[in-house]
């Protein structure tokens, strides 16, 4: 068993996104994105799970590595090929290493990759402006400073998985 799948938010999303129906699974992955995973596997991993649910299929494992398999170029060079053989592993250690597959478990993990996400843009965009200060003419320094429309996009998608509106809170 591999430990990495068991501590990593956006390894147990998709385990348990990779357990669901369609559609649910389709619920789950609303208001996010390829862009919201750190890690470049889970992104990768993500795409394919729109991909597969746009065709109106449940994103399991095998159907994940078949679209995998129908979209990645394996001719000879590439590392197509090792890409593949490199994510069936990680779909079945991610699969397995899964223990909270249920929806609702499902839905707080998204917010917490989200979380992350945030933060990991607010970080970039205080490294920008960090470094910007040494460098940069004071009216590009204040656009930068100013330029938060990523993070505060993220921040709302965040809040609105964390306070989901429903029917009745709407009328």
């Amino acid at each position: 068993m591999t430990t990495a799948a068991l501590v990593d938010p956006e390894r147990q999303f998709l385990g348990c996104l990779m357990q669901q129906p369609a559609s649910e699974a389709g619920r789950l992955v609303d208001g996010l994105g390829p862009g919201d995973f750190a890690d470049p596997m889970c992104a990768w991993v993500f795409a394919l799970a729109l991909g597969v649910l746009g065709d109106g299929r449940a994103p399991s494992p095998v159907a994940l590595l078949e679209h995998a398999r129908d979209t990645t170029n394996t001719a000879a060079r590439t590392g197509g090929a090792d890409l593949l053989a490199r994510l069936g592993g990680w779909l079945v250690d991610t699969y397995r290493d899964t223990p909270h597959a249920n929806p609702e478990h499902g839905t707080w993990l998204k917010t917490v990759v989200l979380k992350q996400a945030w933060r990991r843009a607010v970080a970039e965009h205080t490294t920008r402006v960090l470094q910007a200060t040494e460098q940069c003419p004071t009216n590009e320094l204040r656009r930068l400073h100013t330029d938060t429309a990523h993070t505060e996009r993220l921040w709302r998608r965040y809040h609105a998985a964390t306070h989901p509106t429903t029917i009745t809170e709407a009328a």
